[in-house]
């Protein structure tokens, strides 16, 4: 089955009717081109598609690609029949010039110095990819040089195929056309596909083969500094943007880029050598047009010889006045009269066009301001035309009429509003041309950009701040640690747009929405939040809301000591009164905060609180008697101190023992007390300080925050130890072992001996509770061993913050 295309639009199937093409030929060589002929009906559904130096005609069989190539001429017969001549692909390379040059290296190399220059300087389609090369040369390499300016073609030929031989074939693979240079080739040749032939009684011919859409003029040899000429030659280069190559560019769009050289020996300046190049290319692309025919008249018959249409360009008015002749060479004789070539010429005025006016310019950016202004400036064909003239960006439009060559306007901000999401937008001006009241030709437009000035930016206008808890109403402010602000923020867009995003920034930390409730208040005095918030251009306002936050710090016992004495507060152990020492502070919260104390007391066997004496204040440091004897010298008691405040109540508790005895035995027999009275009926009691005779020693000193890296190696073994040891760590600030937060933790030797070596947990926290952490120690008989996570800072899964690195291992005793 046979496949035709042009621009990959099929112009033959043999299983579709529409789709027909008539005589079609095709002939290949080796080493040539190749040609491919066919004839084309009017009625042809793609007979306007071809375009001679430009379409691109490709042939199959089956899947097999037999031709490619392009049209090279075209004849129009009778009856408006196509006949279309088209030449192989490899013509392509008469399209391009080899600059002189010089050149040695691998036949190979070579070949690619020719493609890389010819695809250079024509479109996609007449490219090729250097192939396969199979052709040798003795010596391994070759040597070749041009001083002309040679179409890539006829070098390829010269230099190549007559010295060497071989055979140039175009492969194609995968959309890539390979140009294959082989020692080999088993192609038959040539190969013709025929389907009929058709008589033609007329032909218009258009030849392509001659023409060239770009020109490279070439001027008189130059001499060097002797005087004698060189190879070189005097180019346009200087006077064409450094390019030596004259380009029709109406005729490059219309057949592709086609390069020819030419020599003009006679010419010395640069100048006159752009002259004459571009008057031979115009020649190049003016192609000749030759009309055939065969006729045969009848007595008194009128037959139309010839019929041809042509578009005459008018004045830039829009006036013309054209001359016409035409020779027909009619070669006959008529009632004894020969006529051969019969002239007709003539002139005549054309119908005055009225040419449309154009827009010259329009400012190319405008700030919409208010004030700024686009102004259009027309060039028109007539002093008497008129124009009107509109802006328009979307919705918005002004139109001006009775305008001459210029107007202006000033962009209304409002017109911003039909760009709420962006910063700039394209708008138009359109002008439409009027002699009088009559309109001419069609309206023209222009683009230009409004773009909205930095200052237009959203607002804020109020940020309203709330306490969500009951303080603000019950302090008349908020209270620090307690109190939970809820901001309320009111912004606008500016020319229509519109709010997308809120940003609150308080204490640190950040909180999106126009109604953010933040975390409780961590300081006092002036509060400060930054509000922002961006619209939908992606421009921010900025709003700083400050108000007053009064201090608070919960409620805090110094001191709480209790004596026994007697009725006139003077300390007795025998004493059946007792004396409180207390010292305690309640912030005042602006003087509006509960301040209330109480003192309570039961027996330490009782479960029910009895209170002795209660008071206020702020800020209390004093003692009190209890104003009688309650306390039995045979009992212990429990005493304690109660602080309230209007958040929270926090208590003291201390005790005061049964009166001195340095020795009493319980009644029952069972029970024994030293420094008290014996309360328990079986047990020993101590009152008195109790004292070993194994103090303790330090089996290690130190400040290691115990990571996986730290092993504390023990003076001695913790099973020769009284009971164990005694752990001690601190605070760590600023880098350096402070002494304050001691804690202490015992370890019996038995769990050591029982589990050596596992891991213990030590938990510790900062006397406020400002951060707390924990410590994971492995411990054996003679060593204790760290872990990563004991310098960890982080939050655990289940919320807990830690900071493990606040505090370090000290010393650890033997006890």
């Amino acid at each position: 089955m046979y496949r035709v295309y042009c621009d990959g639009l099929t112009l033959y199937n043999d299983k579709l009717e529409n789709l027909k093409i008539l005589d079609p030929s095709l002939e290949l060589e080796v080493n040539k081109t190749g040609s491919f002929q066919f004839t084309i009906l009017s009625n042809h559904p793609y007979y306007q598609m071809i375009r001679k130096m430009k379409s691109i005609i490709t042939v199959y069989q089956d899947d097999h690609l037999l031709f490619r190539g392009r049209v090279l001429d075209e004849e129009t017969g009778w009856h408006n029949e196509k006949a279309v001549s088209c030449e192989g692909e490899m013509a392509f390379l008469l399209d391009s010039i080899m600059r002189p040059y010089d050149f040695s290296g691998s036949i190979a190399e070579y070949l690619a110095l020719l493609l890389d220059s010819h695809n250079e300087q024509v479109e996609a389609e007449k490219r090729f990819t250097l192939g396969k090369v199979t052709v040798t040369d003795a010596n391994g390499y070759i040597v070749r040089s041009n001083i002309e300016y040679t179409d890539t073609w006829t070098e390829l030929n010269n230099k190549l195929l007559n010295n060497l031989g071989g055979y140039l074939q175009v492969r194609h693979e995968n959309g890539v056309h390979y140009l294959d240079y082989l020692q080999d080739f088993t192609l038959l040749s040539p190969q013709t596909i025929t389907f009929g032939k058709n008589l033609l009684d007329l032909k218009r011919i258009r030849k392509g083969a001659d023409i060239a859409t770009a020109v490279i003029p070439l001027g008189v040899k130059l001499k060097d500094a002797e005087g004698n000429d060189t190879d070189k030659r005097l180019t346009i280069a200087d006077l064409n943007g450094g390019s030596d190559t004259i380009v029709d560019e109406e005729a490059k769009a219309q057949y592709g880029l086609i390069v020819k050289t030419v020599i003009f020996d006679d010419v010395t300046e640069a100048a006159n050598l752009l002259t004459k190049g571009k008057a031979y290319l115009a020649d190049l692309v003016n192609l000749p047009e030759t009309v055939e025919l065969t006729a045969a008249l009848s007595g008194s018959q009128t037959k139309e010889i010839f019929k041809k249409t042509v578009t005459i360009s008018h004045a830039a008015d829009g006036t013309k006045t054209c001359a016409f002749s035409a020779t027909a060479g009619i070669n006959v004789t008529l009632s004894g009269t020969y006529y051969g070539n019969v002239t007709a010429s003539g002139s005549g005025v054309f119908n005055t066009i009225a040419r449309a006016s154009t827009i010259s310019s329009v400012t190319s950016s405008v700030s919409v301001n208010g004030t700024n202004a686009v102004t259009v400036n027309i060039t028109r064909a007539s002093s008497s035309f008129t124009h009107t003239v509109v802006f328009s960006f979307g919705s918005y439009s002004k139109t001006t009429n009775d305008v001459a060559t210029s107007t202006s306007y000033a962009i209304p901000t409002s017109w911003l509003n039909a760009i709420p999401s962006a910063t700039s937008g394209t708008a138009k001006v359109t002008v439409t041309t009027y002699s009088g009241s009559t309109k001419i030709g069609a309206a023209v437009s222009k683009n230009f950009t409004l773009t909205v000035p930095a200052t237009v930016v959203p607002s804020i206008s109020s940020v309203a701040v709330a306490d969500t808890t009951t303080n603000q109403t019950t302090f008349g402010n908020m209270v620090q640690n307690k109190s939970k602000p809820k901001f309320t923020i009111t912004a606008v867009g500016s020319l229509g747009s519109t709010i997308t995003a809120y940003k609150t920034v308080f204490e640190s930390k950040t909180y999106t929405g126009a109604t953010p409730t933040t975390s409780t208040i961590t300081k006092s005095g002036t509060a400060s939040a930054v509000i922002t918030v961006t619209d939908s251009r992606g421009r921010t306002a900025t709003y700083t809301k400050t108000w007053t936050v009064v201090a608070y710090t919960a409620p805090k016992i110094t001191s709480f000591t209790v004596t026994r004495c007697l009725a006139d507060g003077t300390e007795n152990y025998e004493g059946t009164y007792i004396k409180a020492a207390f010292n305690y502070t309640i912030a005042s919260v602006n003087s509006k905060n509960t301040n209330t104390y109480v003192i309570e007391y039961k027996p330490q066997s009782g479960t029910t609180w009895t209170a002795l004496t209660n008071g206020t204040g702020y800020a209390v440091n004093t003692s009190i008697i209890s104003a009688k004897g309650l306390f039995d010298v045979n009992s212990s008691y429990d005493l304690r101190l109660s602080i309230t405040d209007n958040f929270t109540t926090i208590r003291g508790l201390t005790e005061i023992p049964t009166a001195f005895t340095l020795l009493d035995f319980n009644a029952s027999g069972r029970g024994l007390a030293f420094g008290k009275v014996s309360e328990l009926t079986e047990g020993v009691e101590f009152a008195l300080p109790l004292y070993s005779s194994h103090p303790g020693k330090v089996l290690w000193s130190g400040t290691w925050y115990m990571t996986a890296a730290h092993i504390a190696e023990l003076s001695e073994k913790i099973s020769e130890q009284v009971n164990g040891i005694v752990i001690v760590f601190s605070r760590i600030g600023d880098g350096v072992a402070q002494n304050d937060n001691f804690a202490s933790f015992f370890v019996p030797k038995t769990i050591v001996a029982k589990h050596p070596n596992l891991g213990m947990n030590f938990f510790m926290a900062h006397s406020s509770f400002e951060y707390c952490g924990a410590k994971y120690l492995y411990i054996g008989d003679t060593q204790i061993k760290g872990h990563a996570n004991n310098s960890l800072v982080g939050t655990s899964a289940i919320g807990i913050k830690f900071e493990n690195n606040r505090f370090i291992m000290r010393y650890v005793i033997g006890v």
